[in-house]
């Protein structure tokens, strides 16, 4: 048993015990639950706003819809589904989630993350004059403008171009090349040293997982390298009870956080609140569809960051060698 998978048996089993029965669907109509779950996450106990949100509302949420939860845990339903209701919830209990206060509370999340990464990139990075550095479902592309800066001054390289590729995204930071579907499509000749894939394949259907994001990884340059950072375990199968509630909890951590940065992507499937967010955390078999369809030899590199999230993130490293 792994790290990871200790830490979500020890968390299952104390969630468990909460209640003399065992009876999960009664837990999860419980503030007590929520409390406990928040107090094992010091993620969430430095965001009291974000914390404040999880307990109260989901507590209302579960007490509402039990028999959505025990379709669930049933395997009746998927967690997709279980997503959207969650996300019609808040938007019938007019429930609004300030965007500023919750990309201010994420900054933790963030610094931790980014010191493991940069960590990594001082190890197995090539360095190079130039570097070509890809985002996949990047956003805005600032954080891979703060990269670029990071490996500048540490003599990494001496330039870099940036682009990005996420349809869902109008708003490019300046200096940043967006790209379009014409290099799917074989049209654009570039090869990238560093691609990002940073929270990104969860949301992302299994279908384009497999076209969009292996044809951008199979244009990785020599010796370039692929950083792919999701949440959860990919070790295993989500069969278990045990599985199928950690991946409940992440999920609504997941939901809060996205309503509250891209609550007009939400709102803009109305009546359907929700209809149009995608979630679908990665397993074993996931991952190893994508891996077939690499067209490259690579060494791979596997990290779990981050107990202070509750549920540890798992960053895989992808090296490039040239045979």
């Amino acid at each position: 048993m792994n790290r990871m998978q200790n830490h979500n048996e020890q968390f299952f089993q104390q969630a468990l015990s909460l209640l003399p029965d065992g009876n999960l669907i009664n837990i999860l109509q419980r503030e007590s639950f929520y409390q406990f779950v928040s107090k094992q996450s010091l993620f969430l106990q430095k965001i009291p706003y974000l914390q404040e949100i999880y307990i109260n509302k989901l507590t209302h949420f579960s007490k509402q819809n039990q028999t959505i939860i025990k379709n669930y845990f049933s395997h009746k339903i998927n967690l997709e589904y279980l997503a959207r209701k969650l996300s019609q919830f808040f938007f019938d209990q007019n429930i609004f989630i300030d965007k500023m206060k919750v990309t201010e509370g994420i900054k933790y999340g963030d610094q931790l993350v980014e010191e493991n990464i940069r960590n990594k990139l001082d190890k197995l990075l090539t360095p190079k004059n130039k570097l070509n550095i890809l985002g996949f479902g990047g956003d805005t592309g600032l954080y891979e403008k703060n990269v670029a800066n990071y490996l500048i001054e540490n003599k990494y390289c001496k330039e870099a171009n940036i682009f990005i590729i996420d349809p869902f995204n109008k708003q490019i930071s300046e200096g940043i090349c967006n790209l379009n579907e014409s290099i799917l499509k074989g049209e654009q000749n570039i090869n990238f040293d560093l691609i990002f894939c940073r929270f990104v394949l969860h949301h992302v259907e299994p279908c384009a997982r497999w076209s969009s994001f292996c044809h951008l990884a199979n244009k990785l340059d020599k010796c370039g390298l692929l950083l792919m950072l999701e949440e959860g375990d990919f070790s295993q199968e989500v069969y278990s009870l045990q599985q199928m509630f950690y991946q409940f909890s992440l999920m609504t951590i997941d939901l809060i956080i996205n309503m509250g940065l891209r609550s007009e992507w939400f709102y803009s499937s109305y009546p359907a609140i929700g209809e149009n967010f995608y979630l679908n955390y990665l397993t074993y078999s996931d991952l190893s569809s994508i891996e077939k369809e690499f067209k490259f030899n690579f060494e791979k590199f596997s990290f779990t960051i981050g107990d202070e999230f509750l549920f540890p993130l798992t960053l895989l490293v992808y090296k490039k060698i040239n045979i």
